[in-house]
């Protein structure tokens, strides 16, 4: 009789450890999933502002761009710079669409 005491004194123990740990476990998803949460959002805001940053740095590069036309411009013959702005209106029809 007292074997079998003890074994279900065991068993229930073992039971008792099981739901511990689950609950430790579920906790511990709650809180990972909180915490992603709010990285993700941070992550979300950051790329907004980085974006603005690459926006505005590629309009810097393409005014730069412009600059160095207009200098090839004035360097290279006049057949040429008729050439060049048949490229350049090449370039205007495929960027309006």
């Amino acid at each position: 009789m007292t074997v079998l005491m003890m074994m279900m004194m065991m068993m229930m123990m073992m039971m008792m450890m099981m739901m511990m740990m689950m609950m430790m476990m579920m906790m511990m998803m709650m809180m990972m999933m909180m915490m992603m949460y709010d990285v993700d959002d941070d992550d979300n805001d950051d790329d907004d502002d980085y974006n603005d940053d690459d926006d505005d740095d590629d309009d810097d590069d393409d005014d730069d761009d412009d600059d160095d036309d207009d200098d090839d411009d004035d360097d290279d013959d006049d057949d040429d710079d008729d050439d060049d702005d048949d490229d350049d209106d090449d370039i205007l029809v495929y960027l309006n669409p």
